[in-house]
């Protein structure tokens, strides 16, 4: 015989109460998503503000054309004095270390340390009472860790006369010079 299993009322109300409690759990859940995607976190919304773009992007008035043409030439021309001559600055500076011949007849040679830069040119002038002026210009080498003036010899047949002779040494670059030194040196032809 078989036997049939009847429903309980019990086991069909804790079915019952199941699929609701389910049915209000999926509601709750839905809802809380439903808030959240419409309402974002309001502490992600309360950034500084950002300033508005102040540049003015119209052409240039004529004064910011002359100003910027002055510039320009400022920037090209850093040192120009009114002269048109090079100015005296004090980044640039040469000390003479040595500066005579070695032996009569000998070229006189000038060893010189340049400092401020490692390109540009040593200048030298040689004057004496009553001959004319020796001028030369031999080019700033850097070599190691410190620059010179390259090559500075001076032929002995350069000298109009033997005896003492002032001599005065720069060093240049572009419109910059630096503050001249000078030496007296003994000439034997």
């Amino acid at each position: 015989m078989r036997t049939s299993k009847k429903r309980t009322k019990p086991s069909f109300i804790r079915r019952k109460s199941t699929l609701v409690a389910s049915v209000i759990a999926v509601l709750i859940v839905a809802g809380a998503s439903a808030y959240y995607f419409n309402h974002p976190n309001q502490a992600a919304n309360n950034k500084p503000v950002q300033p508005t773009n102040t540049v003015d992007y119209s052409p240039p008035t004529p004064e910011e054309k002359a100003e910027t043409e002055r510039m320009k030439e400022q920037i090209t021309n850093p040192t120009k004095d009114d002269t048109g001559g090079p100015t005296e600055s004090n980044e640039l500076s040469i000390s003479i270390i040595r500066a005579g011949q070695n032996a009569s007849g000998q070229p006189l040679s000038i060893r010189a340390l340049v400092t401020g830069t490692n390109t540009g040119t040593c200048n030298v002038t040689l004057t004496k009472s009553g001959q004319p002026t020796v001028t030369k210009s031999f080019p700033i080498a850097y070599e190691v860790n410190s620059a010179s003036c390259q090559g500075a010899d001076i032929p002995a047949s350069a000298f109009s006369a033997g005896g003492q002779w002032e001599l005065k040494l720069t060093a240049q670059i572009g419109n910059l010079i630096s503050p001249a030194v000078t030496q007296t040196v003994t000439i034997t032809p």
